[in-house]
C-alpha cells in the first residue's frame, strides 16, 4: 500500500472514530436529560472553575469516562478490584462492590500501571486542551471521606471534612461542585448532614473542589456505619489483598484445621496492640469505640465463652470479638480479628455465647 492510500485510510478511520465519538457523547445526553427527569432535581445553572469550555459540563465528561471504562482492559480490571474487596476485609460492607467501582475510576487497580483517566485522555486526546487535560488529571486524587453538608450557593455546595470516628471537623470548608445528577442542587435539602463520597481538587485557585458523584447522605448520628468504609477504601492495599481461606474449600479447611489447634488466649495478644478504634457491628448496627483490653484470660474460659474484650473509658463494657472490626487496616490487628471471626463463622459459636453479640 502507497503513502498516500495509507493516509487516506488513517484519515477514514479517524473520521469514522470522530462520528462514533459524536454519537456517544449525543447518547450521554439524552441519558442525562432522561436521569433529570426521573430525579425530579433541577440541574445547576453552571459547574464553576472549568480551566476550559470543553469542561463546561464535568459531570457529562464523568459519564463518558465511565462508559469508556466499561469496555476492553478497564471493564476486567474493574471486576477484579469488585472482587477483591467482596472477599476482602471489607466483605461486610452492603454492596462494597459499588464503591470498588467509584474507585476504580479514579486510581484504577492497585497494582496495574492500567489508568481509567489516562486510557480516557489517550482516546479523548484531540478533544481537550492542555488545561482541561491536566484539570482532568486531578480527578486521580480524589479521596473517600466524610464531609459536612453546608449552604448551596452560586451553584456550589459548601464541604467541610470530619473525622469519621469522632465526627469532628479535620479540614476547613471548601466550595464544590458536584458530578451526581442534579450536581449541587442535590445537596440543598441535605444541610447539617454527612455526605460519604469522593472529592478530589478541581480549581484550586478559587477553593473550589469537585464531589465525584457516587454517594450517601448519613445524619450525623449514623456516621459510625461509614467510618469503617471510609477506613478502609483509604488502605485499598489492605482491604483487597487475597485472604487465604477464600482461595477455595480445600484452604478454608486447611484454615479451620490451623485454627482449632491455636491458642487464641496466647496468639490475641501477640497481634493485637490495644487500645485501638473500633467499629462494632451488631444487630443493631454500626457503634463505634475504644478497644481498651482483652477479658478473655484462660484456655478454659475461650472454650466455653469465645473472646472478649472491653470497650468504651467509662462503663468498660464487654463485647465479643466477632462483633469487632479494627479501623486500622493495614495493622496486624484487623487481619488477627478477621481470622477470629471467619474461625467463628466455619466452626461456630462457643457453648456460652450463642444468642449474644
Amino acid at each position: 500500500m502507497s503513502n498516500s492510500k495509507r493516509r487516506e485510510e488513517k484519515k477514514r478511520r479517524e473520521k469514522k472514530q470522530r462520528a462514533a465519538q459524536d454519537r456517544s457523547r449525543s447518547s450521554v445526553e439524552g441519558i442525562f436529560r432522561t436521569l433529570q427527569r426521573l430525579s425530579g432535581v433541577s440541574e445547576p445553572r453552571s459547574w464553576p472553575g472549568a480551566a476550559d469550555p470543553s469542561l463546561d459540563r464535568p459531570d457529562r465528561v464523568k459519564y463518558e469516562l465511565t462508559l469508556l471504562t466499561e469496555k476492553g482492559t478497564g471493564r476486567g480490571l474493574r471486576k477484579q478490584l469488585e472482587s477483591r474487596l467482596r472477599e476482602g476485609l471489607l466483605d461486610f460492607i452492603p454492596e462494597i462492590e459499588h464503591w470498588g467501582m467509584e474507585e476504580f475510576f479514579w486510581h484504577g487497580l492497585p497494582g496495574n500501571p492500567w489508568h481509567p483517566i489516562d486510557h480516557f485522555l489517550q482516546v479523548e486526546r484531540d478533544r481537550f486542551p492542555e488545561a482541561a487535560r491536566v484539570q482532568l488529571a486531578r480527578w486521580k486524587e480524589a479521596r473517600i471521606g466524610c464531609y459536612e453538608i453546608g449552604a448551596v450557593a452560586e451553584d456550589l455546595v459548601s464541604l467541610r471534612e470530619v473525622d469519621g470516628f469522632t465526627g469532628h471537623p479535620v479540614g476547613s470548608w471548601v466550595r464544590a461542585i458536584a458530578l451526581n445528577i442534579g450536581g449541587v442542587n442535590a445537596y440543598g435539602r441535605e444541610k447539617g448532614k454527612i455526605s460519604v463520597t469522593y472529592v478530589a481538587p478541581w480549581s484550586p485557585e478559587r477553593n473550589i473542589v469537585c464531589a465525584m458523584g457516587y454517594g450517601m447522605f448519613l445524619p450525623p448520628q449514623q456516621i459510625a456505619s461509614a467510618a469503617a468504609l471510609v477506613r478502609g477504601m483509604r488502605s485499598i492495599q489492605a482491604v483487597t489483598f487475597p485472604l487465604s481461606w477464600r482461595a477455595g474449600k480445600f484452604a478454608a479447611q486447611q484454615c479451620l484445621q490451623q485454627w482449632r489447634e491455636r491458642d487464641w488466649v496466647q496468639y490475641m495478644p501477640n497481634q493485637v496492640k490495644c487500645p485501638f478504634e473500633a467499629c462494632i457491628m451488631s444487630r443493631d448496627g454500626a457503634m463505634l469505640c475504644t478497644i481498651h483490653e482483652m477479658l478473655t484470660r484462660t484456655r478454659a474460659q475461650f472454650e466455653q465463652s469465645g473472646l472478649y474484650y472491653a470497650m468504651d473509658d467509662r462503663a468498660k463494657t464487654m463485647c465479643g470479638a466477632t462483633a469487632i472490626v479494627p479501623l486500622d487496616f493495614d495493622s496486624p490487628t484487623a487481619m488477627a480479628f478477621a481470622e477470629y471471626r471467619e474461625f467463628r463463622k466455619l466452626a461456630g459459636p462457643p457453648p456460652a455465647s450463642r444468642g449474644l453479640i
